[in-house]
């Protein structure tokens, strides 16, 4: 099914659009803005498939390291987004925002060409907060949102490129206007290093200083390994 993009209108001054990734409003708590109320922190987001736009995003309870839905807030309600999001105080309920009325999630779906080529998974990906309009889409070779973004090489695509979304993927017209966004640990290390001096620095304790080097800041080598294990368990595949 073909994309149904929004008429295009000519405004009176030209104004700057704001675009946000979904990983700068993922965890953040939700605050109502009159009476303060913590509704919870935004988790995934819901999305149109044929408008290719965010519509609302699910809250999450957190407890400890897991979490659990409790709901969703439409975008609309969205009034500012800062160190917290703050969103507007009502008291009724909105009609269906989820999967329910249609909407999917595009975090961990397959990007594939046309001639059904996969390219990568969703990890990420840009949009207006003030429409819901996904302008770019972002991906690597398994879309696991849990490991940090410089885990794998991360590529971009403009959503005038995207096709359709159905079926659990993403289809895009053509892979040639894709754009390096980051490098990856893992990626660089896996073609520089080679296979088995990789499984040494990942598995061996005793060359922890030196996968410390190359991990992002704050982010520990039991966390590293924590996270391989997930990987392995969440893909199927062996790391090392």
């Amino acid at each position: 099914m073909a994309l149904v993009r929004r008429p295009l209108y000519q405004p009176v001054q030209s104004q700057q659009s704001i675009y946000l990734n979904l990983s700068q409003v993922a965890d953040k708590q939700v605050i109502t803005c009159n009476k303060g109320r913590n509704l919870g922190t935004i988790g995934e987001a819901w999305v149109d498939p044929q408008r290719l736009e965010v519509v609302s995003f699910e809250l999450e309870a957190k407890r400890g390291v897991s979490s659990s839905v409790t709901g969703t807030i439409p975008l609309m309600m969205l009034k500012q987004v800062g160190d917290v999001v703050l969103v507007q105080d009502t008291e009724s309920m909105p009609l269906p925002t989820d999967g329910r009325a249609g909407f999917v999630k595009l975090l961990g779906m397959e990007v594939r060409t046309r001639n059904n080529r996969v390219v990568g998974k969703v990890r990420d990906f840009a949009f207006n907060p003030n429409n819901g309009a996904i302008t770019k889409v972002e991906f690597d070779d398994f879309g696991l949102t849990f490991l940090p973004v410089n885990f794998f090489d991360t590529t971009s695509i403009a959503s005038d490129f995207i096709e359709s979304v159905a079926y659990g993927a993403v289809v895009v017209s053509t892979d040639e206007y894709a754009r390096p966004e980051k490098p990856g640990i893992l990626s660089g290390l896996l073609r520089g290093l080679g296979r088995t001096q990789v499984a040494g620095l990942l598995s061996d304790g005793s060359r922890a200083s030196e996968a410390a080097g190359l991990l992002p800041a704050g982010y520990t080598y039991e966390k590293w390994q924590s996270d391989i294990a997930r990987w392995e368990m969440e893909t199927g595949l062996r790391a090392f």
